[in-house]
């Protein structure tokens, strides 16, 4: 994957670009892929391989949702 995708860039960091408007933050894309990682109990140094591999990826995914 290459180093500049927002993917990669949500595996290995914070994004530094973007403004919010005044009040209650909304909740991003991000927010929401971290929570369902943490959620799935993926090991994030795993998360690039498994990620990968499409079968065993929505495998894991729909059964860590499923619980």
């Amino acid at each position: 994957m290459e180093p500049g995708r927002i993917p990669r860039q949500l595996l290995y960091g914070e994004l530094s670009q973007g403004k919010r408007k005044q009040g209650r933050p909304q909740k991003r894309y991000k927010d929401n892929l971290k929570v369902n990682l943490a959620h799935a109990e993926v090991p994030p140094k795993q998360l690039e391989v498994c990620s990968q591999d499409w079968v065993g990826w929505r495998i894991v995914i729909k059964e860590e949702t499923m619980q």
